[in-house]
């Protein structure tokens, strides 16, 4: 009687992990099947990455309003510190005010460096005060900063981009380009329109 039930507890246990072991090989192969291909994906990446080093390796055009200084000092930094030859980095004040003077700036940088791969629309001011407060020459001095100035550096840069079939725009907006705070109105305004502008170009 005991050996009876020695053998069958026996045979139970190898039922056991005759079971787990079918498991562990289901769990392996599914592992495997996801495995390869993500391994397979990081190789082709790396080696397309590395023939690609020189291409991604550009030049930086700093387009400044206001702080010129301080983007001199990050430049004499990057000049003394660097540990691989790259392009050293263009400084072209401007003001997004005049806008007249924007295009130009644009051809320049072109004639330069040969075309533009990123136009990062970072500039602009802020405000606050009450609507009855803020006088309409400063309404008009946010729109035409936050607003205007990104609107015709892009408008510049476009064409080029569309002949190259190839770049990229970055508008830097705010929350309060979708959500309107109390005494924030002129710079909510202009973020609401940089937002529609920018919304109506990626949809094309």
């Amino acid at each position: 009687m005991f050996c009876h039930l020695s053998t069958l507890t026996i045979k139970n246990k190898m039922s056991e992990g005759k079971k787990m072991f079918d498991t562990l090989n289901l769990v392996g192969s599914v592992t495997l099947a996801f495995s390869i291909p993500w391994i397979i994906f990081r190789v082709f990446r790396a080696v397309y990455l590395k023939r690609r080093y020189n291409e991604l390796v550009g030049k930086v055009v700093c387009c400044v309003l206001g702080r010129r200084q301080e983007l001199d000092r990050v430049n004499d930094l990057l000049h003394t510190h660097c540990t691989v030859q790259t392009h050293p980095p263009i400084i072209i004040p401007l003001d997004l005010s005049d806008l007249e003077s924007l295009p130009g700036h644009i051809e320049k940088i072109i004639s330069i460096t040969g075309h533009i791969d990123i136009l990062i629309n970072n500039g602009g001011v802020s405000h606050r005060g009450t609507v009855i407060s803020t006088t309409l020459d400063v309404d008009v001095k946010i729109m035409q900063i936050n607003y205007f100035g990104s609107v015709t550096l892009t408008k510049a840069v476009l064409p080029s981009m569309i002949k190259r079939r190839k770049g990229h725009i970055i508008f830097t907006s705010s929350v309060q380009g979708l959500v309107a705070l109390p005494e924030r109105s002129a710079y909510s305004a202009s973020k609401h329109a940089l937002q529609a502008f920018s919304d109506s170009l990626r949809a094309k």
